[in-house]
This record gives C-alpha cells, sequence and structure tokens, in this order.
C-alpha cells in the first residue's frame, strides 16, 4: 500500500484479512502521527488477534499514555493483562473503565463474562443487568445472564 494511504485504507485491509498489511499500513499512519490513538488501538487489537499479547499491550498502553479516558484502549490494556496472567491488573483496569463511564458496555461485557467464567455469579449478573439496561436487546448480555440463571436453576427468570 502507498504511503500515502488512510485511516480507512488500514481498516480496509483489515476487515478483508489482510491482517499484516492492515498492521504496516496502521504503524505507517503512527510514523507519520505518533499521537494517532485510532491506529495504534487497530495495531493492538490486530497484534492481540495473533496472540502477541505483550506487544499488544505495549500499543494501548502508549494509547492510555496519550489519551487516559479512551475506552477502547482501556479494554484492549485490560484484557491484554488478563491474557498474561496479570487478572490483578486487568481488572483494576477495567474499573477504572468504569469509573470514567459507568456504562461503558465494553467495559461491562468484559467483566461481566471474567466473572462468570469463574462462577462469580453474584458479581457476573448484575453486570449483565447494566448492560441490558444500557442496550435491552444486546444479544451477547441476554445469553450470559440466561446461562447464569440457567446454572443457578432460576429456569423462570432466564427465560
Amino acid at each position: 500500500m502507498a504511503s500515502d494511504a488512510t485511516a480507512a485504507d488500514c481498516q480496509q485491509l483489515a476487515q478483508s484479512g489482510q491482517r499484516d498489511k492492515a498492521l504496516d499500513c496502521f504503524r505507517a499512519q503512527v510514523k507519520k502521527n505518533p499521537d494517532d490513538v485510532d491506529s495504534r488501538n487497530a495495531i493492538g487489537a490486530l497484534l492481540a488477534g495473533q496472540k502477541k499479547y505483550q506487544s499488544a499491550l505495549a500499543e494501548f498502553e502508549e494509547v492510555v499514555k496519550r489519551k487516559p479516558a479512551d475506552p477502547v484502549a482501556l479494554n484492549g490494556k485490560a484484557m491484554m493483562l488478563i491474557a498474561l496472567n496479570k487478572i490483578d491488573e486487568g481488572f483494576a483496569t477495567l474499573q477504572k473503565a468504569l469509573e470514567i463511564n459507568p456504562n461503558n458496555v465494553q467495559a461491562l461485557h468484559n467483566l461481566a463474562l471474567i466473572n462468570a467464567r469463574h462462577d462469580h455469579f453474584d458479581v457476573a449478573v448484575p453486570l449483565w443487568q447494566r448492560v441490558l439496561a444500557v442496550n435491552p436487546d444486546d444479544p451477547d448480555a441476554l445469553v450470559g445472564l440466561g446461562e447464569i440463571l440457567m446454572k443457578q436453576g432460576k429456569l423462570d427468570e432466564a427465560l
């Protein structure tokens, strides 16, 4: 891709499955403008998809340095920390995202999923309920909450 590629061109590469080219494209965007947080977030997401969690974490941390309240970067950073088995740090980062925006659906999703996977249903249920308060038709929240209620034997509530 030519050096005059736009962020939209880079995104198109990523969406068409050309992830390595997209990564190079987004890196060129960042080289032109080191404060391009959208391109840095995209790099982090692409690296995470390649299971390069430490490198992805570094990108998300760069965004947080430049824009501390960036919800994409905070969520990405948290999930990379969790993937690197830094669970407490990951949870703290998700909590920070919720302090900044209590209706951050992605942070609520991530916290609910992680708590549900660890059978902390008493924590996960209200998180799913908060997601549904913001977005009543959220399919992941409906399924997540329904699965927990079924595991708890609350079939009437699950339906």
